[in-house]
């Protein structure tokens, strides 16, 4: 997005078609009379888990929401950290794997090209035969007409069906080892995992973490908290929506 002109550009997996170069600031003011701001939903979260929630009185905080793509939201220094182009797709799009399967962005080896839901749903297909296919469902085409749902997977999982679990375990174990690299880098005091990818699967959420602890080197004194979905979960960027109105009036240095 264009933040500063109130512009979304061309939104990554978003499902609606349509809204490319939309001046939608500009829109809502003008049929509101409010003053507008555009901001990404994941800067918001973190801003709520940071000022009013689970990240409360902690000066560093990466907030990632999980689902058909990975957002990052990080607060650092008590500040918003912004990207040069306002993306919010920077942990996304780290390279886990040099020789990795293509992404969309691109690159090889994305830590999205493995453990998004979509990317999930792939790799489940794949690994199904024909035969175990349910009456009716589909589980080879994640694009179906009546496809077999990311929460039928968690439930195959929860009931310790094998091929389910392991799918989630490997998806749930590259998103670790690049949240890893992205502790390493940011050194936070709180690692807030949420989004419908985290919170339909509480295996997967275990073994990312679990993945991630295991290089542990940026936490030696064991004071790093990890959070499965923080205090406002699913609300988390409504919350962070007001949260930026608040900050943009009162603490506009925070913002970045």
């Amino acid at each position: 997005m264009d933040r500063n002109n109130g512009i979304i550009l061309n939104p990554e997996n978003f499902e609606a078609r349509g809204w490319e170069n939309i001046p939608l600031k500009a829109i809502v003011e003008e049929r509101t009379g409010l003053p507008v701001i555009i901001d990404n939903g994941a800067n918001g979260a973190v801003l709520a888990e940071t000022r009013y929630g689970s990240g409360r009185g902690m000066k560093s905080v990466i907030y990632l929401n999980c689902g058909v793509g990975i957002r990052t939201g990080v607060i650092s220094s008590g500040t918003l950290v912004r990207t040069s182009n306002d993306a919010d797709d920077t942990f996304a799009h780290m390279v886990i794997d040099v020789n990795g399967k293509p992404c969309h962005c691109g690159n090889q080896g994305c830590v999205e090209r493995y453990s998004s839901i979509y990317a999930i749903m792939e790799a489940f297909a794949e690994e199904m035969p024909p035969e175990e296919m349910p009456q009716g469902r589909d589980r080879r085409n994640p694009k179906a007409d009546r496809p077999f749902s990311y929460l039928e997977l968690c439930r195959e999982a929860e009931e310790n069906d094998t091929t389910a679990r392991q799918v989630l375990e490997d998806a749930a174990v590259r998103m670790g080892t690049g949240l890893a690299n992205f502790i390493q880098l940011l050194n936070p005091g709180l690692v807030v995992l949420s989004g419908p990818l985290i919170l339909h699967s509480q295996f997967f959420y275990e073994v990312c973490v679990e993945a991630a602890k295991r290089r542990r080197p940026w936490d030696k004194g064991g004071h790093l908290v990890f959070s499965r979905g923080g205090a406002f979960e699913e609300n988390a960027i409504s919350i962070g929506a007001a949260a930026l109105v608040v900050e943009h009036y009162l603490e506009p240095e925070a913002l970045g």
